[in-house]
């Protein structure tokens, strides 16, 4: 059965401080951190995102629509902000892997190519076009073959990986909100070397 699409996008939120009276309402989870009545659970829980990871936009061909290499609360721009890890800072780069390998045992490398992509954009007469870029596209090699597609690749095995490079970001955040995790992730799997550190 379908869910209420509204109840996608607000959550009831009950939030305290000892000494105040507590806070509550039904917000949407996207801007919970910018309103301002409930500023002191924002600073009180630092930085936060909300993400909700679908198989279909992390393996889609992406490329970087500003300096900055982030995925979207989405899960697009896993491709893009991948290449960059491994053009750029590698240490992170091989961090990811490493974390994948352990959880998913069967990855044993993760890669990216270059192709090209046609995205739509309006011409000089408002007329629609298509201008051609060059996007990045995610391929694994696994024990089962390699240079496999992304969108060849477990919905559970990509949603791992893109929360995994979200925790690689520089500035990680301190709360992560994710919806329906539970549906691809195996809640038993083994646990990866950097589990402690994000635990509570």
């Amino acid at each position: 059965m379908d869910r209420d699409p509204k109840a996608r996008e607000d959550t009831d939120v009950v939030f305290s401080i000892a000494g105040e009276s507590p806070l509550q309402g039904c917000v949407p989870l996207d801007s919970f951190f910018s309103s301002k009545r409930f500023v002191g659970a924002a600073k009180a829980l630092g930085t936060a995102v909300y993400l909700r990871l679908e198989a279909t936009r992390l393996s889609e061909p992406s490329y970087l629509r500003s300096a900055e290499a982030r995925i979207d609360f989405d899960g697009y721009g896993l491709a893009s902000t991948i290449a960059h890890l491994m053009t750029y800072e590698r240490d992170r780069f091989d961090r990811l892997e490493s974390a994948l390998q352990d959880i998913i045992p069967g990855v044993k490398r993760i890669r990216v190519r270059r192709i090209e992509r046609k995205i739509p954009r309006r011409g000089p007469d408002a007329s629609p076009e298509n201008e051609k870029v060059l996007a990045d596209e995610l391929v694994l090699d696994m024990h089962s073959g390699d240079a496999l597609p992304a969108h060849a690749i477990s919905e559970g095995t990509l949603i791992v990986l893109g929360l995994l490079t979200v925790l690689e970001d520089p500035d990680r955040p301190n709360l992560i909100l994710i919806e329906d995790i539970d549906h691809a992730s195996h809640p038993r799997g083994p646990k990866p070397s950097w589990w402690s550190s994000c635990a509570p």
